[in-house]
């Protein structure tokens, strides 16, 4: 029997978010079917998802199970307290928590009063938020039920997972090598760039075969599928951010002590060619997006565009221009040469800049000029939310090898 499941997705790219969740279906053999309600997105599975399986996702904050609807909000209030007795025989619960969503908007003061309301009826004292966010602990011994109002309908809830976020602060706090010039690829976007690279679950992978990222840098997409139990291979051009990326990850090694194998090389991605001896299975990186650029303020008050190397010099669109076809060649170059280590159907998870300048965008044109070298576009473009003056954007487009 099928059972609804309400995932509530990262707003930088719901999109994105949404094709890692379905792929992450895929690869683990789920059947589904997919609504929308507000800023929700609901899957009817034909069974439910293990912490395991949840735990793979990167751009999902919480997952709950649909228990119940009614047309008032009184018949609700009597279904939390059926459902919490319910619970209660099944689960040494101790405190519980109300989670009310106007639409896709959390409400705090919703949430406190029909928490404080309920109280006596249930017999637990309850976790108050003003934003809903969960360690794991508290997950597994408090009662977390979700109350969503769409539209004339009010829908219960209960949530059965939350996104491990602890793990992603200590990743990111445990690196010893950073690279300060280079915009931080999140550790959350890393896995999901990971899930939707591989051709099945982790655990499925034949033995032999690798994740390969070819513009390693500090390490982060390679963290991400190492965490997965997934071999890798990480190429890294710069010798300084090469010995951060060795450290980074014998870092890692040792505080899990993970066993999956791991292989770096310190070379250059456009000639990977000549340096890869790997099986390779998946591809996902972040190249070189061009020079670190930084907005200043003449004494008119005039925005201007410069770089972290010449901090003085303005960044004029002509400059613009030479930037945005040298980094065309750099991924020409790269994707020419990987083609010749791939097997067909091997997918390329990839980040290509997005450059805004006085009010206009910048592309990297190598798929509107049929120039993928041996690659079809598979998904994608999705463009990552960012701030609205940044130079620089994400897009990532996922690549497949003819």
């Amino acid at each position: 029997m099928n059972q609804t499941f309400w995932f509530n997705l990262n707003s930088t790219n719901q999109e994105l978010s949404q094709a890692e969740v379905e792929e992450v279906f895929r690869q683990e053999g789920f059947h589904w079917s997919r609504d929308k309600k507000g800023g929700f997105h609901l899957y009817q599975l034909d069974r439910s998802p293990t912490t395991q399986i949840l735990n793979r996702l990167g751009g999902t904050i919480w997952v709950s199970q649909e228990i119940d609807k009614a047309s008032n909000l009184e018949i609700i209030q009597e279904k939390v307290e059926v459902v919490s007795q319910e619970e209660l025989k099944k689960h040494s619960f101790k405190r519980f928590a109300l989670w009310f969503y106007d639409n896709s908007k959390y409400d705090p003061q919703a949430s406190q009063f029909l928490s404080q309301e309920l109280k006596p009826k249930i017999n637990l004292s309850y976790l108050n938020f003003r934003q809903p966010r969960l360690s794991h602990k508290q997950l597994q011994f408090n009662l977390i039920l979700v109350i969503i109002k769409h539209k004339k309908t009010f829908y219960l809830l209960k949530l059965i997972w939350y996104y491990p976020w602890e793990s992603f602060i200590w990743k990111d706090k445990s690196k010893i090598f950073i690279q300060p010039t280079a915009g931080m690829l999140p550790h959350k976007l890393s896995r999901m760039m990971v899930n939707l690279s591989l051709p099945t679950s982790p655990s499925k992978l034949p033995s032999g075969y690798y994740l390969l990222d070819p513009f390693a840098g500090s390490g982060t997409i390679l963290i991400e599928a190492l965490d997965q139990g997934i071999p890798v291979v990480g190429i890294e051009k710069n010798p300084t951010a090469f010995a951060g990326l060795k450290t980074n990850l014998n870092h890692l090694a040792d505080n899990v002590q993970t066993k999956t194998k791991y292989q770096l090389y310190q070379g250059d991605a456009s000639r990977l060619h000549r340096i890869v001896k790997e099986k390779i299975i998946a591809v996902a990186t972040e190249p070189y997006l061009g020079p670190a650029f930084r907005w200043r303020t003449n004494r008119y008050q005039k925005k201007y565009l410069t770089t972290s190397q010449h901090p003085d010099k303005h960044i004029d669109q002509k400059q613009i221009t030479e930037i945005v076809n040298n980094l065309e060649k750099l991924y020409y170059l790269w994707l020419k040469h990987q083609a010749l280590i791939l097997k067909p159907e091997i997918k390329v998870v990839v980040i290509f800049p997005l450059l805004h300048f006085h009010e206009r965008f910048y592309r990297i044109k190598l798929i509107d000029n049929h120039h993928l070298e041996g690659y079809t576009l598979y998904q994608g473009p999705f463009v990552i939310k960012s701030q609205r003056d940044l130079a620089v954007r994400r897009q990532i487009l996922i690549l497949r090898k003819k």
